[in-house]
């Protein structure tokens, strides 16, 4: 059976979602990271709480990298390949990186430059992303004309703006 590998944006970061993975090998996404980036990223992992992982620039380095531990331990099980890597936002570069397209390294490098500049932009302006569930394009503008400084970023899918 085919099957595509799809990795999550940032929102999709929670505390403590390293724990589970520390004494497996494929922790050693995080232990490279590190080295990459002169960073010290295990900690968003394990010790981060639900207000630092709702900055912008710690939940995307939290989500990338849960999401190439688990697929590294997961990889390793697998009898075939997948047929594609997609992702969502910060998820193209996970899956940049899970399919070999770019070198770890460089997907490191490159995920902890795009947390850091989303959160310079974050600083600048602050504000928040929020979903509106089960409605559609048009409400949704509707209901950002009745705000000040309030827009569409993102039309997820189908009943998610």
């Amino acid at each position: 059976m085919s099957y595509a590998a799809i990795f999550p944006g940032q929102g999709a970061a929670t505390p403590g979602a390293g724990r589970p993975w520390v004494d497996h090998p494929a922790w050693q996404v995080v232990a490279d990271a590190e080295a990459a980036t002169g960073r010290p990223l295990a900690r968003l992992l394990l010790e981060a709480d639900a207000d630092e992982l709702s900055t912008t620039g710690a939940s995307q380095l939290a989500v990338l990298l849960t999401s190439l531990v688990a697929w590294r331990a997961v990889a390793g099980t697998l009898d075939e390949a997948p047929v594609a890597f997609a992702g969502h936002s910060l998820g193209q570069i996970t899956a940049l990186i899970a399919s070999g397209a770019v070198a770890p390294d460089d997907g490191y490098r490159l995920a902890a430059r795009r947390a850091d500049l989303s959160q310079l932009s974050a600083d600048a302006r602050p504000g928040r992303m929020v979903a509106l569930m089960g409605t559609d394009l048009d409400t949704a503008t509707e209901v950002c004309r009745a705000g000040r400084d309030v827009w569409i970023a993102n039309d997820n899918a189908p009943g998610q703006i």
